[in-house]
């Protein structure tokens, strides 16, 4: 069986950190969205968290990606 298409625990587990995290990125988002012109500071607070998601992202993805080129999968 070709090894790209057989289950891999550690590339799922990657993938779906990935996952959760863009949700939650998402989320978060959404929220700024609705702090403009509201409550500066939760405004800024969701600003700061959005921006440590989208850190956790890349560092996931790139953990993804190394993964999948060492263990072909």
């Amino acid at each position: 069986m070709d090894k790209n298409l057989t289950y891999c625990e550690v590339r799922y587990g990657l993938e779906e950190r990935v996952s959760t995290l863009a949700s939650m990125l998402f989320r978060e988002c959404s929220r700024l969205m609705r702090l403009i012109g509201q409550d500066h500071q939760a405004f800024l607070l969701a600003k700061q968290e959005c921006g440590e998601l989208r850190k956790q992202i890349a560092v996931s993805r790139r953990a993804l990606l190394d993964h999948r080129v060492l263990h072909e999968c």
